[in-house]
């Protein structure tokens, strides 16, 4: 092996480990930057809740793990000795001192002597002594240790239970007595089954310890060392109870749960969400309006057998205004692309399809080269970023190319600025994840290339509150600002508009400067796209409807 590749140790009960652990152990292990040194296993095994008070909590993940809709299944076991093959096994015994397990100090001795660079723990429970300092950058878990220490099996247990919108997943340096250092933090939308909310954190954590290796082996220990310090300062470290809600609390969930899922069965007899844009003409010297109090949006509301998404303004050189958007037709289960014309005294054309293929389209994102005007739908049912040239504006779009392929990418969303193109986009790394956390940023020198350089700190955001595109970026008085979705309480639940303070090819920042929630009327329940031009901003919501 390479003398600078990372030298790692692994902590765990056991070989049989979650599908999600066994593919970070994959990642890690066929890596070019990181390799197995030792693993260290706990005699005794695996623990677990045990108890009359967890009786109702086991029960149930016993049966929502085995049914459950995310496939691949995270917690479904397999075995990771394929990846050891030729890695000494060190056995250890541990004691319990001060509510934490300590190993004995010749075993800690035999650990350094390995000149680990981390010891990364998926086992153990509460871990403490001597082992926290037996690797040069630490020992690296998962949030609290009962939680995720041994299998991530309570992830985002009491977010649910508590009606928390988002689930935040932690990567930490443990550390007995000075704060413990923050290598990573995502957040996921927690919805109301456990078992999706765990299956979705968990798929997507698989990314987390490998990114952070690599950033290691790239920096070098010191420099990444500082870089976590600094990151550490912006995380909220405040966590949930270490131990699963005990029989009456998780009974009072359940029931809470399954009361909400069949009222919503009956609601949907007679009634359906449906997607409608909304349009308001402003002055186009100011960004757009997006007060709840004052809400100046006008409905175009579209046939109860269809709904209509994801607008994208545009004016052409007739000084005529387009929105072309996402038409979805129930009974298909399937979106085309349609146009329609406006003007300020509200007349509104009639939708005209301008793009129609064998798979699912949305967002279809406009953009301008030169005289030439292009069209990037999200194709992520085809596993593709396409882009079509137009030949006869508005309904007439011809094949480009693929700018990416083999990607499960959605609502690209590129921008033109300091003589570069940037490409935002949000990606679903790992199968069983979701595509609406993770936003990551790519440049090029031209617009129509496959040659797309990733930001080195992709993804750029890991939060379901603010990382998925909106829309076009805005230019106004020198600042360029874009909109995002808030997905935690539901898919596209808010809209936010965010300050972009940094964009070039080492840094991106960006902070929420408002946020549009969807409490205008009663029958608004979310508001996930904006698009803002020439003084057209149009937005699209989703309303309840009757069927």
């Amino acid at each position: 092996m390479p003398p600078n590749k990372i030298k790692v140790g692994f902590l765990i009960d056991s070989f049989f480990v979650p599908a999600w652990v066994h593919e970070t152990f994959k990642r890690i292990t066929e890596s070019n930057y990181a390799f197995a040194v030792v693993v260290i296993k706990k005699e005794g095994g695996v623990s677990t809740f045990k108890g009359f008070n967890y009786i109702a909590y086991n029960l149930y993940g016993k049966i929502s793990r085995k049914y459950t809709k995310i496939r691949p299944k995270a917690f479904l076991k397999k075995n990771a000795t394929e990846f050891f093959k030729d890695v000494p096994v060190l056995e250890v015994k541990t004691s319990l001192q001060n509510g934490a397990s300590h190993l004995q100090e010749h075993d800690i001795n035999t650990i350094k002597g390995y000149g680990l660079d981390v010891l990364i723990k998926f086992g153990f429970n509460k871990l403490g002594g001597g082992v926290l300092s037996a690797a040069a950058c630490g020992v690296w878990t998962f949030d609290n240790e009962k939680i995720y220490g041994s299998a991530g099996t309570n992830a985002g247990v009491w977010e649910v239970v508590k009606g928390s919108c988002a689930t935040p997943i932690t990567l930490r340096i443990l550390a007995d007595t000075e704060p413990e250092k923050v290598l990573y933090q995502s957040f996921s939308t927690t919805g109301i089954s456990i078992s999706k909310c765990q299956g979705l954190a968990c798929w997507k954590a698989v990314s987390f310890i490998p990114r952070r290796l690599k950033e290691l082996y790239e920096f070098g220990t010191e420099a990444f060392l500082q870089n976590i310090r600094d990151y550490s300062k912006s995380i909220n470290l405040k966590g949930q109870p270490a131990n699963p809600p005990a029989n009456g609390k998780f009974i009072t969930y359940l029931f809470s749960r399954y009361s909400k899922w069949i009222g919503r069965k009956i609601w949907g007899l007679n009634n359906q969400e449906q997607w409608l844009l909304l349009y308001h003409f402003n002055d186009q010297n100011k960004l757009p309006d997006l007060s709840v109090t004052d809400f100046k949006y006008k409905e175009i509301i579209p046939p109860s057998s269809k709904f209509w998404a994801d607008p994208c303004v545009f004016k052409n050189s007739d000084g005529k205004y387009f929105i072309f958007f996402e038409e979805y037709v129930y009974k298909r289960k399937k979106a085309h692309l349609s146009v329609l014309e406006i003007d300020k005294d509200g007349t509104i054309s009639k939708p005209q399809i301008v793009l129609e293929k064998p798979y699912h389209l949305s967002y279809p994102f406009i953009l301008t080269e030169g005289n030439d005007i292009y069209m990037i739908p999200e194709t992520s049912e085809n596993k593709t970023i396409e882009i079509y040239k137009c030949v006869s504006f508005p309904d007439k779009w011809e094949f480009q190319m693929n700018l990416m392929e083999n990607i499960h990418a959605v609502d690209t969303t590129i921008h033109f600025y300091n003589n570069k193109y940037w490409l935002f986009v949000n990606i679903k790394e790992n199968k069983g994840g979701s595509a609406w956390d993770e936003l990551f940023l790519f440049s090029a020198d031209t617009l129509l290339t496959q040659n797309w350089r990733p930001h080195p700190q992709n993804p750029i955001i890991s939060d379901v509150r603010q990382s998925r595109p909106a829309g076009h970026l805005i230019e106004h008085e020198g600042k360029l600002y874009r909109p995002s979705q808030d997905c935690s309480c539901s898919y596209g639940y808010a809209t936010n508009m965010n300050e972009i303070i940094t964009l070039n090819e080492k840094e991106y920042k960006e902070k929420t400067v408002t946020k549009l929630l969807p409490k205008w009327n009663k029958k608004a329940m979310a508001v996930h796209t904006l698009s803002s031009r020439d003084g057209l901003a149009v937005l699209d919501a989703r309303y309840k409807s009757k069927k």
